[in-house]
Parts: structure tokens; C-alpha cells; sequence
């Protein structure tokens, strides 16, 4: 799970720039082993590809958050979702959007 939150990370700083993608992806593989499979000794290569798909804008999530702003920018509330999420599936089994103890 520590891949993800890094990869996200990575992407959050990639919109941050001011350094545009041109359309291109950023491809990469990646291995990961699981303990618990006898498959091919537990080790899969998983291909990836990061694209840029959109720009969130956090001022708006600012004055929303100051209400200066009635509607909220459901993009910026999205990316920082996928990113707090990730440390509460470390500790709680996740069930639909909601997290138990396991």
C-alpha cells in the first residue's frame, strides 16, 4: 500500500509543477512478491503508466473550507480522499467507503 500513497504523492507533485506533460505518460514497472502465493515464487511485474488526466484547484477548496464559496470542488475533495484513505487501510479493513477494525 506504501506504492500507492508514493505514487500518488508523485502525481499531486507532478500537477503541482509548472512543467507540462505534452500528453505523455510516465511508464514504469513495478515487482511486487507476495508471501502467500506459489505462483511464480510470489513475484508479479506490474506494468504502469502515469498520465495526467486533470488539474485540481485547492484555492477553491480554501474558500470553500472559508465559505467564501457555496459548492464544492468535488476534484480537490476526490485527490485529498484517495490520499487520507491510504493510511486507514493500513490499520481497518475497508468495507464500501467505510473502515472497521479487523
Amino acid at each position: 500500500m506504501t506504492f500507492v500513497l508514493i505514487v500518488a504523492l508523485l502525481v499531486i507533485h507532478l500537477l503541482s509543477s509548472s512543467v507540462g506533460w505534452g500528453g505523455l505518460g510516465i511508464p514504469f514497472a513495478v515487482k511486487l512478491v507476495d508471501q502467500e502465493d506459489g505462483v511464480n515464487g510470489g513475484e508479479r511485474e506490474y506494468k504502469v503508466v502515469i498520465r495526467f488526466v486533470a488539474r485540481a484547484n485547492m484555492h477553491h477548496l480554501n474558500e470553500f473550507l472559508g465559505g467564501k464559496r457555496a459548492d464544492a470542488p468535488q476534484d480537490a475533495l476526490q485527490i485529498l480522499d484517495i490520499v487520507l484513505r491510504e493510511l486507514s487501510v493500513k490499520r481497518f479493513s475497508p468495507i464500501g467507503r467505510s473502515f472497521f477494525l479487523a
